[in-house]
C-alpha cells in the first residue's frame, strides 16, 4: 500500500519492508535512515529537440523550473542528483536549493557542453565533507568514446549516525547508437569504484545512465553478466566493441554488491513486471534509464518513490502542465545495515 502522505502531490511512497503496510517519510527512524532523490530536469539547452512534440509553453524554463523546485520541495529528500542543469540556471538552482536547506556543489560539463549536474544535501540531515569531478573523457583513449560526461563524487557524513557515505551523482552518454560508450564509461566508473572503495563502504550510484533496466552495461555493474547481441539498445551493430570492453574490464574485482533500487517496484506495486514502465517519456521513447545504485551490503531499501502511469500523466508525452521534465524523478529510502 502506498503513502498515505500527499494523496494529490506526487511524494507518494510504496514500502518494501513486510512489516510495513504504508510508508510515511514523517515518520522515518532518522538515526537509520535517510532517502536519495535522482531528478533529470532537462535543460532549456536541450528543449528545441521537443518542439514539434510539446507545446511551447510547457518548455518555457520560467514555468519548468518554478514546478521542478516545487517537486523538489515536496519530496524533501536528504540527498539529491540531478542532471541537465543549464549553466546559465545554475545559479537560480543552487540560489532555490539553499533556501530549502540544502548544501550544493555544481559541476559544468567540458568543452563548451551547455549543461552540468548539481550534487546537494540536506544540511539537517548530512555534511558534505569531500568532492571531486570524475571526467569519464580522462579515462578514454580513443576520442570517439570522449562525450564529455562527468559525474560528482562526494564523501558525506550522516549527522544522525556518523556514518560516512560516498555518493557517485552522473548522467552517461544519451545516444543509443553507442551501446559501446556506455559500457565504456559503466566499466572505468567500476574500476575507479574498485580503486576508492572497499567492501566496508557504503556506496550510492545515481542518476540519467540511458541505460535501459535490462542493458548490457547494467547487468553488468550488477552481476558482471557477459554482453548480449539481444541487448543491445538499437539497430547499429555495436556487438564486437563490447565484447573487446568486457575483456578489458573483466579483471575487475567488483567490492561491492550492487542493487539497483527500482528493480523492487513491481514488488512494492503488486505487478508482475520488477521495474517501472518508463522513468524517460517521450513521444519516440519510454522506458526506464534512470536508475539508483546501492551497496547492498550495508543498506536496506525500505521505500521507492511512485511511478506515475501513463494514465495519471494524461499525456502523450512530457514536459506537460504537470511535470516540468522529459523525465521523472526517482527517489529511495534506506535505512544503514552498517553501525
Amino acid at each position: 500500500m502506498e503513502s498515505d502522505s500527499s494523496k494529490t502531490g506526487k511524494a507518494r511512497f510504496f514500502p518494501l519492508s513486510p512489516e510495513l503496510d504504508q510508508f510515511n517519510p514523517s515518520n522515518v527512524e532518522k538515526q537509520k535512515v535517510f532517502s536519495i532523490l535522482s531528478y533529470n530536469l532537462l535543460a532549456e539547452a536541450y528543449t528545441y529537440v521537443f518542439a514539434q512534440t510539446i507545446e511551447e509553453k510547457l518548455l518555457d524554463f520560467s514555468r519548468r523550473s518554478v514546478l521542478a523546485i516545487q517537486d523538489i520541495k515536496e519530496f524533501s529528500s536528504d540527498i539529491i542528483c540531478l542532471q541537465e542543469i543549464d549553466i546559465v540556471h545554475s545559479k537560480f538552482y543552487k540560489d532555490e536549493l539553499e533556501k530549502l536547506n540544502y548544501s550544493t556543489v555544481f559541476a559544468p560539463r567540458p568543452n563548451g557542453i551547455p549543461d552540468g549536474l548539481i550534487f546537494g544535501v540536506k544540511n539537517d540531515s548530512f555534511e558534505i565533507l569531500e568532492h571531486k569531478v570524475f571526467q569519464f573523457d580522462e579515462k578514454e583513449e580513443n576520442y570517439t568514446y570522449k562525450k564529455g560526461n562527468i559525474a560528482i563524487i562526494a564523501k558525506i557524513k550522516h549527522k544522525h549516525s556518523e556514518n560516512i557515505i560516498h555518493v557517485i551523482a552522473t548522467h552517461l552518454f544519451w545516444d543509443p547508437r553507442f551501446d559501446h560508450v556506455k559500457f565504456s564509461q559503466m566499466g572505468n566508473f567500476l574500476t575507479y569504484a574498485n580503486q576508492e572503495f572497499n567492501e566496508n563502504d557504503i556506496v550510492l550510484f545515481a542518476g540519467d545512465m540511458n541505460s535501459k533496466a535490462y542493458s548490457n552495461q547494467v547487468l553488468y555493474l550488477l552481476n558482471g553478466a557477459y554482453p548480449e547481441k539481444e541487448k543491445l539498445e538499437s539497430a547499429t551493430d555495436n556487438y564486437q566493441p563490447l565484447l573487446e570492453l568486457h575483456k578489458k574490464f573483466e579483471k575487475i574485482e567488483k567490492k561491492i554488491k550492487w542493487g539497483n533500487a527500482y528493480e523492487s517496484y513491481g514488488l512494492a506495486t503488486n505487478k508482475s513486471t520488477s521495474y517501472p514502465a518508463f522513468t524517460n517519456y517521450t513521444a519516440g521513447f519510454k522506458d526506464t534509464i534512470d536508475h539508483i545504485f546501492y551497496s547492498k551490503q550495508h543498506l536496506e531499501l525500505q521505500a521507492l518513490l511512485k511511478v506515475p502511469s501513463a494514465q495519471e500523466l494524461n499525456s502523450k508525452a512530457l514536459p506537460n502542465i504537470n511535470y516540468p521534465s522529459d523525465h521523472l524523478p526517482l527517489m529511495a529510502f534506506f535505512e544503514i545495515k552498517k553501525e
